[in-house]
């Protein structure tokens, strides 16, 4: 299932669609995967190839759940993997395909953005934490999810977010994907449940 964060992207003559979670002991829910579809005749999906594992150990998930999909507390050496929880986004630069998505950081709250390339040219699939000048990690600070846009050779993230009790609509700016510009709010928002802000607040 790729609906809970399916990102599509146009490719030349055909449509991309990236997403799924990934659940401990699932069949079919595994990690993110993708399907193609050829845009110049009726759009028939290929199968759906797996991208990227949960289980990847460079991937960041602080959560624990169980078959059911319900959050338990996590103990000692207890099993975890990659919920992907977030919705993803997905972007080609300087000959890398970066896919963003959410690292659980903390058991509640603490919710940020890890990136990895995909890429064909990308043998390791290792993800990375974004690094956000003057911003500091913690519960308090929730990212929800993050899109990346190539503009004028400078990538822009745009993102809802809490920033140190600040809801807002945030911007930022990367030469490489993966470190970033302090975030500026462009568009208040009101927070709610703590960690949420009005405009996104699922």
């Amino acid at each position: 299932r790729m609906s809970h964060n399916a990102v599509f992207e146009c490719q030349k003559d055909k449509l991309y669609a990236y997403g799924g979670q990934s659940f401990i002991n699932s069949k079919y829910e595994r990690g993110i995967v993708t399907r193609s579809a050829n845009l110049s005749h009726n759009i028939k999906w290929s199968d759906a190839r797996l991208l990227v594992p949960g289980n990847t150990s460079s991937c960041v998930e602080s959560r624990c759940l169980n078959t059911r999909h319900e959050l338990i507390t996590c103990k000692g050496d207890m099993k975890r993997e990659c919920e992907f929880d977030g919705k993803l986004s997905s972007l080609q630069y300087k000959k890398k395909h970066l896919l963003y998505t959410r690292a659980n950081t903390f058991k509640e709250g603490g919710r940020h953005v890890q990136v990895v390339d995909v890429s064909k040219k990308s043998s390791f699939r290792t993800f990375q934490q974004l690094e956000f000048s003057n911003y500091t990690q913690k519960a308090a600070n929730n990212i929800y999810f993050f899109i990346a846009k190539e503009i004028r050779n400078i990538i822009v993230g745009i993102f809802p977010a809490v920033i140190n009790k600040e809801g807002a609509i945030w911007c930022s700016t990367s030469q490489d994907g993966i470190r970033w510009s302090t975030p500026i709010s462009i568009y208040k928002s009101e927070v709610v449940q703590r960690d949420r802000i009005s405009d996104w607040p699922i």
